[in-house]
This record gives structure tokens, sequence and C-alpha cells, in this order.
């Protein structure tokens, strides 16, 4: 089975773990910073998995429950959220 390109993960609860631009962004470009109450969406890299194995990330399926393999912590395609707030602020430069 492939490794997927995208997985949702949360931080531990209490921490903030910035990820690298290329793993992920907010929407309108700044730096992602994954919280332990909100699943993001990040991409798999070698930074994730650093991340991961020092415990800055935990990978969670889409309802924040901790997963054990990459596989089950996939994200969709159409991951709920990052499209309607990129497109909300895209819109609103437009104004």
């Amino acid at each position: 089975m492939a490794l997927p390109t995208f997985v949702t993960v949360m931080a531990p609860e209490g921490r903030q773990t910035p990820v690298h631009h290329e793993d992920g962004v907010e929407p309108g470009g700044g730096q992602l910073v994954v919280t332990g109450d909100r699943v993001r969406r990040v991409r798999w890299s070698q930074t994730t998995m650093r991340s991961r194995m020092r415990g800055d990330l935990i990978l969670c399926n889409m309802d924040g429950t901790p997963v054990d393999s990459v596989e089950l912590a996939a994200a969709p395609p159409d991951f709920p959220g990052e499209g309607r707030i990129a497109n909300a602020l895209a819109k609103k430069g437009d104004k």
C-alpha cells in the first residue's frame, strides 16, 4: 500500500508545534502551528515523521482520535475548512 501524501495530525495537549512551510501553511500563506484542539492536514514528509517521532505531532483521524498508522491518518483531498477559509480570504482581498 502506498503512503498518503497528506495526513491529519494534532499536537499533544498544551503544546504548539510549528510546521515547515513545505508541509503545511495557514490559509493565506501564514505559518501553520498545530495545537491539541484542532485537527490539521500536513504533508507526510521526513520533517513530519521526525516531529511525530519527537512527540511533537500525533497522527489522528478526522475526529481527533489518535491512530497508530499513517494509512489511518490519511487526509481526504477535500479536507474540511481549508478551502472555505482560503476562498474567504481571497474574496476579502478582492474588495
